[in-house]
This record gives C-alpha cells, structure tokens and sequence, in this order.
C-alpha cells in the first residue's frame, strides 16, 4: 500500500518519478523502480483519475441542468493580450 501511495503522491504532485528516485538514493533510502511506478500508474492510478474525472462531469452538467442553461458573454477583447 506504501508503494502505491507513494506513485499516486508523486503522480498527483505533477512530480517527476526519476527526480524522486534520485532523490531517495541521495539519502541512501529504498525506493521502487521506474517500472513498478508506471505499473502503477497504468494499471491503478489512470483508472482511479479517470473515475473522478467522470464523476465530477456527471456531477456539473447535472448541476448546469438543474439551473437552466450557460450564459456565455465577453467585450470581444479577447484576442488581445492582457484582457
């Protein structure tokens, strides 16, 4: 379970895997492969990210039909940098 929890924090983090590797052999502490993290990463941690990403869909287009629709506007100034 520390191993995965470990690939999910550095993967949820934006971290890099082999930055972290390098990291834990500086201090001389054990740390999983680079192919056990993206065994992980594939097989456990997209999965998991691409449930919650579909539930929290579900959940704001169900709350943007319960309120009726989207309104969109602007100035037409988008195209201009600092607007």
């Amino acid at each position: 379970m520390g191993n995965i929890l470990i690939s999910a924090g550095t993967l949820f983090a934006g971290a890099s895997a082999s930055k972290l590797q390098r990291v834990f052999h500086t201090a001389n502490l054990g740390l999983l492969s680079l192919s056990t993290f993206f065994r992980h990463q594939r097989d456990i941690l997209q999965k998991a990210l691409a449930n919650v990403w579909h539930l929290e869909h579900e959940g704001l287009l169900a709350a943007l039909q319960d309120t009726g629709g989207l309104v969109l506007g602007g100035d037409g100034r988008a195209d201009s940098p600092g607007f």
